[in-house]
């Protein structure tokens, strides 16, 4: 059996991918990410994530006692936070991309002219730490932070003419974003409790 990549990535679906990512071209600033169809976090970030149960509350007059009352369930945000160095020109090119990306994934399509304009950002897939941790899960980068040091150097990009930090940390915010039909028809919550819903029949389900 193939050892799954434990690496933090984003990716996008097969059918999205020039939405995403755009060409296959090295005039592209987004190529480093879009030849391979992702973004990889080249250090292991800091994951918190969890998951919530709605209850809301209701009790009889003079009891001692509330009596919680189930609403729903649903995964909470997803918050990373890693860097990304570099060191040499290619390095860099990939800060570079990496930094475009969240600008453009935060954006819809736009304008009188643009036939695609009203289509919101992409939806995204999440990967990390093998199958019954993060597979596939389908979310969409709600905002993103990073903060430019004075005190770290800055590397040249020629191709592009920017610079980039030779270390940066940045910050998302993303969150589950699942097809309420799929939902209702795949998920089980009995598979699921024993670790069977992954592979082929895997939604991306937390």
């Amino acid at each position: 059996m193939a050892v799954a990549d434990m690496r933090c990535s984003l990716r996008a679906k097969e059918s999205g991918v020039p939405f995403v990512f755009g060409e296959r071209s090295e005039s592209n600033v987004l190529f480093p990410l879009a030849r391979v169809n992702r973004l990889v976090f080249p250090y292991t970030p800091t994951v918190q994530s969890g998951n919530t149960a709605e209850y809301d509350e209701y009790s009889y007059t003079q009891s001692a006692y509330k009596y919680p009352s189930y609403v729903k369930s649903y995964p909470k945000e997803i918050l990373i936070s890693g860097d990304f160095t570099a060191q040499t020109i290619p390095e860099a090119k990939y800060v570079l991309a990496v930094m475009h990306f969240f600008k453009s994934i935060t954006k819809p399509y736009f304008g009188s002219s643009n036939q695609r304009a009203g289509t919101p950002p992409a939806i995204l897939l999440l990967n990390y730490l093998g199958r019954l941790q993060f597979n596939d899960v389908p979310v969409i980068v709600k905002d993103y932070s990073f903060i430019l040091e004075p005190n770290v150097d800055y590397v040249y990009v020629e191709d592009f003419d920017s610079y980039v930090p030779a270390k940066l940390n940045i910050s998302i915010t993303l969150e589950t974003y699942y097809n309420p039909r799929a939902l209702r028809d795949n998920f089980d919550l009995d598979k699921f409790r024993e670790g069977k819903m992954f592979g082929n029949s895997n939604r991306g389900y937390i």
